[in-house]
């Protein structure tokens, strides 16, 4: 993810400045969009953990209350849970379960939420550790093709390049121990 914009400079200035790369073989582009498409649903997933944890803030403080707890007091949570960043439709559909009267009844729709709520929380942290582990499972294996591509090429721009036109003569050999040296066979007398 190109930063430079992200924090005021302008486009100009950072064009002829670095060298230009070349695109990503297709395959790094490809675990790259996987990566990227792991950390968007693990994102979602915490986000969703955030706003679970508010509900429960404002149902536990409900839950305290008992058989106390009125319409007024579902109502002024309804506004906390809209301040925390539920939507308004969210908090009007939840509203509109609520049953007549008070005391017990109320009570027992808290109740009846936060069980579900649970639940929610339950299968929420599931998931969330299953997005957790596959966007780092993705990472890994988009660091390490990276890192095999990088390698790659650099040893491609080491090997040495083939000359053009004819060797020269036949490759020099190494003398072999085995057989005797000229200089070895006159000592000898060969």
């Amino acid at each position: 993810m190109d930063l430079s914009m992200a924090d005021g400079a302008d486009a100009s200035a950072t064009t002829n400045d670095t060298p230009m790369q070349p695109p990503a073989a297709p395959h790094l582009q490809a675990l790259d969009q996987i990566h990227s498409a792991n950390k968007a649903q693990f994102d979602k997933l915490d986000s969703s953990k955030q706003t679970l944890e508010r509900v429960r803030v404002q149902l536990d403080q409900l839950a305290k209350l008992g058989d106390s707890v009125t319409t007024e007091d579902i109502v002024k949570a309804g506004g906390g849970l809209v301040a925390a960043g539920l939507t308004p439709k969210a908090v009007a559909g939840l509203m509109a379960t609520l049953p007549p009267g008070g005391g017990q009844a109320l009570a027992g729709w808290v109740q009846q939420h936060e069980q579900m709520l649970e639940q929610q929380e339950q299968q929420n942290q599931q998931l969330h550790q299953l997005a957790a582990h596959q966007m780092g499972a993705s990472a890994i294996h988009a660091l390490a093709s990276h890192a095999h591509e990088a390698q790659g090429a650099k040893a491609q721009a080491q090997a040495p390049q083939a000359k053009a036109g004819p060797p020269a003569g036949p490759p020099a050999q190494a003398p072999n121990p085995l057989l005797p040296s000229a200089a070895a066979g006159s000592a000898l007398g060969v």
